[in-house]
């Protein structure tokens, strides 16, 4: 059986690139659209991984890391400065941090590191 992740990303376009190449590679997907959303899914599910955006619509990826202390957590952000990213690698014992752009195949690389 594949592994559960949870996504949670606002921009919809990257939602759907995010179910797009991770469910090719047989993951089974979550999508969330916001923190709320995706701090509610946590309460109420079991996930392998949690891919989080820090910048969301309704808050930031915090409370997202923050609700899945616990379970491997992947950052993805394009406006976390280097010091303060690695604060929050260290606060909430991220498996990886992708400063955006990024590209695929790393991030890929990452959830087989951290969840096989």
């Amino acid at each position: 059986m594949g592994k559960t992740i949870l996504v949670v990303e606002d921009d919809s376009q990257v939602r759907r690139l995010y179910a797009k190449v991770l469910g090719e590679e047989g993951y089974h997907l979550t999508l969330a659209e916001g923190a709320a959303d995706g701090c509610a899914l946590l309460a109420s599910g079991s996930y392998d991984l949690v891919i989080t955006d820090f910048q969301l619509g309704d808050g930031t990826g915090a409370a997202v890391m923050e609700a899945a202390r616990g379970i491997k957590t992947i950052l993805i952000t394009g406006s976390v400065q280097r010091d303060e990213l690695e604060a929050l690698a260290l606060r909430y014992g991220l498996a990886a941090c992708f400063e955006k752009p990024f590209l695929l195949h790393e991030l890929l690389s990452k959830i087989r590191e951290a969840i096989g």
